[in-house]
């Protein structure tokens, strides 16, 4: 995606795009459940209903992964899908078609491990490595026939996270702020990403370590974040050029394609929980860049069924939102454009998850009706350079009207952009460079980016990607992990134990290790001198020591901060506060928020000899880790078991026990919740408190209800002003200490007949205003609104806090009855004065069209019409009764009046504006 695609030289051909099932076994929490999936046929997929009717699909192909002893056309493995899929997407690259290749399908479906694979490469390798490897077999084994063939080829790895892009590649962005990079489209050379990372690979190890290092970054920033229940989408892309002759410059002929391979995030973000669990359910947050493409393809969809005679109509609905969103921009050449496209739908075979899996068929269908106009790309990069040259010079030519003096070939030659030296009157005066409008310069920046990116010489690109990849094992080293593997890991001692990552995406989960040597304290924490570096919510300076015991367990020694207080330390979900505590092999470790470990000690294996025997295990996914952690030894947990015990008699046991589990289980959200506040709102002074609600028409019966409160705690300024102010106005000294006194404990508030605001109630020693209530469903929504902004501030390190407060974005907000009304009247007022708005919008551009022309010296309709009633009026300002014509008065009479006009005219332009801007 980094470098535009181009063709030329070869027939356009058109084509459907290619459409795939894919059906996976059941997983643990399924077994038991109905199949719910038939393939009776090779190209037909069945689906029962409530009723067990079999509803049908038809689509290229149907891969049957479900179970070897119910399959009816054979069973589909990683071999079925490269040999079938990703042979042919070889095949017409090699040809110098582009190719891509995007999985699509509900959470869980099996989408990365199609793509991807899973933990063993040797077995579970998906089609993303093993169209690596084969595609160097297949350019040697070329190479090997015809020996003046070489070959050149390069990878990117690009993550679409919140709609923004971010390059898995660069060494100097791992685990760090990234840079903002931006999607742009040339009209005939497609869409590219101006800046990304294409790294020069000479094998397919070289590309397999660049795809395990986009996975590490992957997995840095995905538990720096957040917002834990969406993933992002990745396209991992490969760009392969053969060059037949000796000189690469002057090719005798050449072929270029470029494979992309994109595992979008899951289609459905709702949690699947039991039924104590529904209340702890997060807030489902639409994807947004999935209904675009949903959007996108339904269009399309539309527009390729219909007649040739309805499509030479040109119509409004014809629009394709390509530009809604980033990853529809990015996959507009894929969908439409130059491309031999595939779609695999990933679908589950249990009966829990029908609506999912016809969601998923439906989209297919769509799918199914699109096409893409593939082209042989055989353009070489001096061709490319030139026709771009030839655009920078046509475009300042055409910027500059063809003025005296025009384009200066040596600035084209040379990609420069500016203005034209004597370009004449109107461009910046004779000598000087003419300024250009803002839509060329960006034009010509794309072209000079272009020119750029194809000016590379190859050998320097493999140079640069050899220093790139030190950095990129030194970045992996400063932040605590391993390199290439854990075979070599620093020639650790295969006993040594270590820490791997838990992600809610399972290809992420054992991305991340962490070795803790013997004889070596490693610290933990967002210091860039502690051992293992980690980043993200509640994540202190230095959060804990850990120390390993004779390679059997590790001892985890908490640190305070300045402050005195401990950071968030859980292990097996429970909080180890401020006292030492001893990990055990298959431990689970929190540190933050965000941040889940699982402790692997070899010599506790029973595979003594398979550092990563652990792995092999089937893992809790990230949400399973959260949803154990209970904070039993915070004050709000003792509170709410108090208040359990007192209306357990009431409720009943099991209800009590019910919402004491919830209660603790909801705790660490709204701590988490309270962490963003501190680090986005510091000076807010903004506390929230888990509470429970009862119902007291049905006290005796009903199970009370979690709700949180929002609380502003005094700020010290507003409570020394308050006492300054009483001790001033009290006349006696006895009196004003005793006000004080009351004042400061708070008991007689008010008492001077102001509204006293922290009133309600007392929350960390300090008086405080009760803001808002909230249902825990809404909570959790706003929750997801505060994780969004935290994660755009850790992306980007800007804060958005500020602009959002107080708009309908703003998760703290809260709207009341008035402001719906009131959005309700200017709404109404607004539609019910439409007409007079449109009349009023005419009469400003007649009323600025006059003045553009009085400013010219041309007297427009209304000008005449003051020329024509002054001849016989006579000269108001001279004084005197000259009735000659116009043409006979003197300039100065003639000056004062145009004079006049415009300060007329432009007085009623603002008059206008404002009462425009009023109506709106």
């Amino acid at each position: 995606m980094g470098r535009a695609s181009q063709g030329g030289g070869g027939a356009e051909e058109s084509n459907n795009i290619k459409v795939c099932i894919r059906c996976r076994p059941f997983i643990d929490r399924e077994q038991g459940e109905k199949c719910i999936i038939r393939m009776p046929e090779k190209a037909v997929l069945e689906v029962l209903d409530e009723d067990n009717n079999p509803l049908r699909f038809g689509y290229d192909r149907c891969y049957w992964s479900h179970s070897k002893k119910d399959e009816q056309n054979g069973f589909a493995d990683q071999n079925t899908l490269m040999s079938e899929l990703g042979m042919e997407l070889l095949e017409n690259a090699l040809a110098g078609y582009n190719d891509t290749l995007f999985a699509y399908g509900q959470t869980g479906a099996g989408k990365t491990w199609s793509v991807i694979g899973g933990k063993d490469m040797n077995v579970d390798a998906g089609l993303l490595p093993r169209m690596c490897n084969q595609v160097f077999i297949m350019l040697t084994a070329r190479k090997k026939e015809e020996a003046d063939w070489n070959f050149q080829v390069k990878a990117s790895y690009l993550e679409i996270y919140n709609d923004k892009l971010r390059d898995l590649l660069n060494p100097e962005e791992a685990g760090e702020k990234k840079k903002q990079l931006e999607v742009r489209q040339h009209p005939k050379f497609g869409i590219y990403v101006p800046g990304l990372s294409e790294c020069a690979s000479a094998s397919a190890e070289d590309i397999m370590e660049l795809m395990e290092f986009g996975m590490k970054a992957r997995s840095v920033a995905a538990t720096s974040m957040n917002d834990r229940s969406s993933r992002s989408h990745c396209i991992f892309s490969v760009l392969v050029a053969q060059i037949k002759g000796a000189d690469p410059e002057k090719p005798d002929s050449l072929l270029r394609s470029k494979i992309n391979l994109v595992d979008l995030a899951g289609s459905e973000r709702q949690k699947k929980t039991n039924a104590t669990g529904d209340r702890l359910k997060e807030g489902a947050q639409i994807n947004q860049s999935l209904t675009c493409l949903a959007l996108v393809i339904h269009a399309l969809a539309k527009a390729f069924s219909k007649s040739e005679e309805d499509k030479k109509k040109k119509k409004h609905d014809d629009f394709i939102p390509f530009r809604n969103s980033t990853l529809t921009y990015l996959l507009q050449e894929s969908l439409i454009g130059n491309s031999k496209t595939v779609m695999i739908a990933a679908v589950s075979p249990a009966r829990s998850n029908f609506d999912e899996t016809m969601s998923t068929l439906r989209f297919a269908n769509s799918v199914k009706q699109v096409q893409t106009q593939a082209v042989v790309n055989q353009m070489s990069d001096a061709n490319i350079i030139a026709q771009l040259k030839a655009e920078i010079a046509a475009l300042k030519a055409g910027a500059f009207g063809g003025a005296a003096g025009g384009p200066d070939p040596n600035a084209e030659a040379n990609g420069e952009a500016g203005g034209v030296p004597g370009a004449g009157p109107g461009t910046g005066g004779p000598g000087r460079p003419a300024p250009l409008d803002s839509e060329t310069q960006e034009q010509l920046q794309m072209l000079q980016e272009l020119v750029g990116q194809y000016g590379r010489n190859f050998k320097d690109e493999i140079e640069a990607s050899r220093k790139m990849d030190v950095m990129r094992q030194q970045a992996l080293q400063d932040m605590g992990l391993s390199g290439k593997g854990l075979a070599s890991a620093m020639n650790m001692n295969p006993n040594t134990p270590y820490l791997v990552n838990v992600a809610d995406d399972p290809s992420l989960s054992g991305c991340l290790v962490y070795f803790i040597p013997i004889n070596e304290v490693v610290t933990v924490g967002s210091n860039p001198n502690c051992t293992i570096q980690l980043k993200g919510l509640g994540i202190h300076g230095e959060m804990c020591q850990l120390i390993n015991f004779n390679h059997t367990r590790v001892h985890v020694k908490p640190i305070a901060d300045a402050s005195g207080k401990f950071g968030r330390l859980c292990r097996n979900g429970r909080a180890i506060g401020n006292l030492p505590v001893t990990l055990e092999t298959r431990d689970r470790f929190m540190v933050g928020h965000t941040h889940i470990f699982k402790l692997v000690v070899p010599s506790a294996q029973k595979n003594k000899n398979k550092i990563g025997a652990a792995q092999e295990e089937q893992d809790a996914l990230l949400e399973e880790h959260l949803s154990e952690i209970i904070d039993n030894s915070s004050e709000e947990f003792i509170q709410a078991k108090l208040f359990v015990e007192s209306v357990a008699d009431r409720i009943g046991e099991d209800a009590a026990q019910n919402f004491l589990t919830s209660f603790a289980q909801a705790l660490p959200l709204v701590q988490e919740a309270n962490d963003i506040c501190h680090e986005l709102r510091a000076n807010d002074q903004l506390v929230l408190r888990l509470d429970a609600a009862s119902d007291i028409m049905g006290f005796e019966g009903s199970e009370p209800m979690l709700c949180v409160r929002l609380w502003k705690k005094e700020p010290a300024t507003a409570k020394m002003k308050r006492v300054f102010k009483r001790v001033v106005q009290n006349k006696k000294m006895k009196k004003s200490v005793a006000s004080i006194a009351t004042y400061l404990t708070g008991v007689n508030t008010g008492a001077d007949g102001e509204i006293d605001l922290y009133s309600d109630g007392m929350i960390e020693g300090a008086r405080a205003q009760l803001l808002a209530l909230w249902s825990w469903r809404s909570f959790l929504v706003r929750l997801a609104g505060m994780r969004t902004l935290y994660d755009d501030f850790m992306a980007s390190g800007d804060s958005a806090v500020q602009r959002v407060i107080g708009t309908h974005s703003d998760p703290w907000g809260e709207v009341s009855y008035l402001d719906i009304a009131q959005i309700d009247t200017e709404t109404n007022h607004t539609n019910g004065n439409s007409v007079l708005v449109e009349q009023l919008q005419q009469r400003l551009a007649e009323t600025e069209k006059e003045l553009s022309a009085l400013r010219k010296g041309k007297r427009g309709r209304r000008s005449s019409k003051y020329s024509e009633e002054d001849s016989f009026r006579g000269d108001r300002n001279s004084g005197t009764d000259d009735f000659s014509p116009p043409s006979r008065r003197s300039s100065q009479t003639r000056s004062q009046e145009a004079k006049a006009l415009a300060t007329e005219l432009l007085s009623e332009l603002r008059n206008m504006k404002r009462e425009l801007h009023a109506w709106r």
